[in-house]
Protein backbone atom coordinates (compact mmCIF):
# COMPACT_ATOMS: atom_id res chain seq x y z
CA UNK A 1 0.00 0.00 0.00
CA UNK A 2 2.84 2.79 0.66
CA UNK A 3 4.67 1.68 -2.94
CA UNK A 4 0.96 2.78 -4.51
CA UNK A 5 0.75 6.23 -1.99
CA UNK A 6 4.18 7.03 -3.03
CA UNK A 7 3.39 6.60 -6.64
CA UNK A 8 0.38 8.67 -6.50
CA UNK A 9 1.99 11.56 -5.02
CA UNK A 10 4.52 11.70 -7.42
CA UNK A 11 1.64 11.54 -10.57
CA UNK A 12 -0.10 14.24 -8.19
CA UNK A 13 2.96 16.47 -7.94
CA UNK A 14 3.91 16.22 -11.65
CA UNK A 15 0.92 16.72 -12.70
CA UNK A 16 0.56 19.91 -10.54
CA UNK A 17 3.88 20.53 -12.25
CA UNK A 18 3.12 20.50 -15.62
CA UNK A 19 0.01 22.77 -14.70
CA UNK A 20 1.49 25.06 -13.37
CA UNK A 21 3.93 25.64 -16.09
CA UNK A 22 0.77 25.76 -19.01
CA UNK A 23 -0.28 28.07 -16.44
CA UNK A 24 2.87 30.21 -16.81
CA UNK A 25 2.84 29.81 -20.70
CA UNK A 26 -0.68 31.59 -20.57
CA UNK A 27 0.42 34.28 -18.54
CA UNK A 28 3.41 34.85 -21.19
CA UNK A 29 1.21 35.06 -24.21
CA UNK A 30 -1.02 37.06 -22.17
CA UNK A 31 1.69 39.56 -21.63
CA UNK A 32 2.85 39.49 -25.23
CA UNK A 33 -0.97 40.29 -26.61
CA UNK A 34 -0.95 43.28 -24.00
CA UNK A 35 2.18 44.64 -25.05
CA UNK A 36 2.12 48.49 -27.15
CA UNK A 37 1.76 47.98 -30.20
CA UNK A 38 5.45 50.53 -30.59
CA UNK A 39 6.90 51.04 -28.02
CA UNK A 40 9.63 53.43 -26.99
CA UNK A 41 13.68 51.92 -26.72
CA UNK A 42 13.56 51.69 -23.25
CA UNK A 43 10.10 50.46 -22.74
CA UNK A 44 10.44 47.78 -25.61
CA UNK A 45 13.80 46.99 -23.51
CA UNK A 46 12.49 46.54 -20.05
CA UNK A 47 9.38 44.22 -21.76
CA UNK A 48 11.62 42.17 -23.52
CA UNK A 49 13.51 41.45 -19.81
CA UNK A 50 10.07 40.61 -17.96
CA UNK A 51 8.85 38.71 -20.78
CA UNK A 52 12.57 36.74 -20.92
CA UNK A 53 11.54 36.59 -17.30
CA UNK A 54 8.37 35.32 -17.41
CA UNK A 55 8.66 32.24 -20.26
CA UNK A 56 12.36 31.44 -18.30
CA UNK A 57 10.30 30.45 -15.55
CA UNK A 58 7.78 29.00 -17.44
CA UNK A 59 10.47 26.60 -19.31
CA UNK A 60 11.30 25.95 -15.75
CA UNK A 61 7.97 24.53 -14.41
CA UNK A 62 7.46 22.61 -17.65
CA UNK A 63 11.08 21.17 -17.61
CA UNK A 64 10.30 19.92 -14.15
CA UNK A 65 7.06 18.91 -14.60
CA UNK A 66 8.31 16.54 -17.85
CA UNK A 67 11.47 15.37 -15.90
CA UNK A 68 8.56 14.58 -12.87
CA UNK A 69 6.69 12.48 -15.70
CA UNK A 70 9.59 10.16 -16.24
CA UNK A 71 10.59 9.52 -12.81
CA UNK A 72 7.06 9.02 -12.09
CA UNK A 73 6.96 5.61 -14.76
CA UNK A 74 10.18 4.51 -12.76
CA UNK A 75 8.33 4.81 -9.81
CA UNK A 76 5.74 2.95 -11.01
CA UNK A 77 8.07 0.10 -11.42
CA UNK A 78 8.12 -0.16 -7.60
CA UNK A 79 5.22 -2.43 -8.01
CA UNK A 80 7.08 -4.54 -9.69
CA UNK A 81 9.80 -4.38 -7.11
CA UNK A 82 13.02 -3.10 -6.02
CA UNK A 83 15.40 -3.85 -8.75
CA UNK A 84 12.75 -3.11 -11.44
CA UNK A 85 12.67 0.75 -9.98
CA UNK A 86 16.40 1.01 -9.86
CA UNK A 87 17.00 -0.55 -13.38
CA UNK A 88 14.50 1.77 -14.72
CA UNK A 89 15.77 5.22 -12.89
CA UNK A 90 19.08 4.35 -13.84
CA UNK A 91 18.23 4.11 -17.32
CA UNK A 92 15.81 7.47 -17.18
CA UNK A 93 18.96 8.95 -15.49
CA UNK A 94 20.99 7.69 -18.42
CA UNK A 95 18.16 9.20 -20.76
CA UNK A 96 18.26 12.50 -19.04
CA UNK A 97 21.57 12.85 -19.17
CA UNK A 98 21.81 12.09 -22.80
CA UNK A 99 19.47 14.28 -23.85
CA UNK A 100 21.15 16.99 -21.76
CA UNK A 101 24.47 17.14 -22.96
CA UNK A 102 24.84 14.87 -26.13
CA UNK A 103 21.43 14.98 -27.74
CA UNK A 104 21.19 17.00 -31.53
CA UNK A 105 19.17 19.18 -29.74
CA UNK A 106 21.72 20.21 -27.23
CA UNK A 107 24.45 20.52 -29.59
CA UNK A 108 22.39 22.81 -32.20
CA UNK A 109 21.60 24.75 -28.77
CA UNK A 110 25.29 25.36 -28.05
CA UNK A 111 25.78 25.97 -31.71
CA UNK A 112 23.61 29.02 -31.66
CA UNK A 113 24.85 30.25 -27.79
CA UNK A 114 28.34 30.46 -29.95
CA UNK A 115 26.97 31.85 -32.62
CA UNK A 116 24.71 34.56 -31.16
CA UNK A 117 27.49 35.32 -27.81
CA UNK A 118 30.85 33.91 -28.88
CA UNK A 119 32.64 31.01 -27.94
CA UNK A 120 33.32 32.10 -24.19
CA UNK A 121 30.54 33.98 -23.25
CA UNK A 122 28.55 30.99 -24.57
CA UNK A 123 30.19 28.53 -22.36
CA UNK A 124 29.36 30.97 -19.64
CA UNK A 125 26.32 31.65 -20.33
CA UNK A 126 25.46 27.76 -21.09
CA UNK A 127 26.18 27.12 -17.60
CA UNK A 128 23.45 29.67 -16.11
CA UNK A 129 20.88 27.68 -18.35
CA UNK A 130 22.38 23.89 -16.10
CA UNK A 131 18.84 22.89 -14.34
CA UNK A 132 18.05 23.86 -10.94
Amino acid sequence: MEGKLVVLLVFAHTFLKLSWALRRLNYTLAMISAAPPKPGFAQRNRIALELAALLSLAVRSFNAGVRGYYFALAALTWLVGPEALMTVTCGIVAMLAWRHFAAGTAKAIRRSYAAVLGEEEAMGFAGALQPR
